[in-house]
């Protein structure tokens, strides 16, 4: 039996051989959480994983040992399965996988046929709500045989919650978006963002459930006609550094733009744990000034 200190980043380390029923015996660091689990040596499950969130949810339940095929979309040194509309069905063959993630995009039937015989094929949604992270992390735990699952889950809800009570926004009015690009998207209630900024003190400034598109071009302006219905105070975009250009929206007051790490908030995942630390470390520049 083996003893070992982890810390949950975005980072790929720190974790441990595995066998099914067995569980993990580590000390888990997320975020200003502590809970310990057991672990003995073994072989993993061989997981694909074919979207990034998915990959952030299985690093949280330290099985990224266990990934052997993963999307284009990830960054690791596994065969690459192909995207989440376009899988590459040989690649998933050749890696001969026990269980097989992807993403609620692709109906239940279309991942069975493409995963080989054999193979356990499951579609994780996520994008609903928090809550719906917290499922992934069980129905993850409870297909690779973790027998401390529900525990893990348990202590990310509670983790999440707790940062985000921290961030300490006062009611703010903000408008969540992908991007200042003609290809923007807003997220609206029923959407894991809508609930994480809500529980942070915002408020969210989207009545259209789930995640939409906004126009914006040199005839339609989307953003400018939300702002000023809401008389919004901040907006967030979660894509590279593109503030100018939003400050160049017509509003008729002042709004304040923040640009955040896509990385931390475009995943419903425990990613989004990092999410809420770097917007609490950002409050003078979303903050009514005092």
């Amino acid at each position: 039996m083996i003893t070992q200190v982890c810390r949950y980043t975005r980072a790929f380390g720190c974790s441990l051989p595995w066998t099914p029923g067995t569980g993990f015996l580590a000390l888990v660091l997320t975020a200003g959480l502590v809970f310990p689990v057991t672990a003995t040596a073994g072989e993993c499950p061989r997981i694909v994983s074919q979207s990034p969130y998915i990959t952030h949810s299985l690093e949280y339940l330290e099985l990224t040992p266990c990934i052997v095929g993963a999307s284009r979309y990830d960054d690791l040194d596994v065969e690459d399965t192909g995207g989440i509309l376009d899988p590459d069905e040989q690649a998933i063959s050749r890696v001969e996988p026990d269980l097989a993630f992807t993403s609620s995009w692709v109906e239940r039937d279309d991942w069975a046929d493409t995963v080989p015989a054999g193979t356990r094929a499951i579609v994780l949604g996520g994008f609903e709500g928090m809550d719906a992270v917290r499922e992934n992390l069980e129905r993850i735990a409870d297909a690779a045989g973790l027998d401390d699952g529900a525990v893990r889950a348990a202590a990310f809800d509670d983790a999440w919650q707790e940062a985000a009570d921290a961030v300490g926004a006062s009611g703010e009015r903000a408008v969540l978006m992908s991007s200042c690009s003609a290809q923007a998207y807003v997220y609206g209630p029923k959407t894991w963002l809508h609930d994480a900024f809500t529980r942070a003190g915002f408020e969210v400034v989207a009545d259209q459930p789930g995640v939409h598109h906004l126009r914006l071009s040199e005839d339609t302006d989307e953003l400018a006609d939300l702002i000023n219905q809401y008389d919004a105070d901040v907006v967030f975009t979660f894509s590279g550094s593109e503030a100018r250009s939003c400050r160049a929206v017509v509003a008729s007051s002042p709004v304040r733009v923040v640009n955040l790490p896509s990385g931390y908030f475009s995943h419903p995942a425990p990613v989004i744990l990092d999410g809420l630390a770097e917007l609490e470390t950002r409050h003078t520049e979303w903050a009514e000034a005092q």
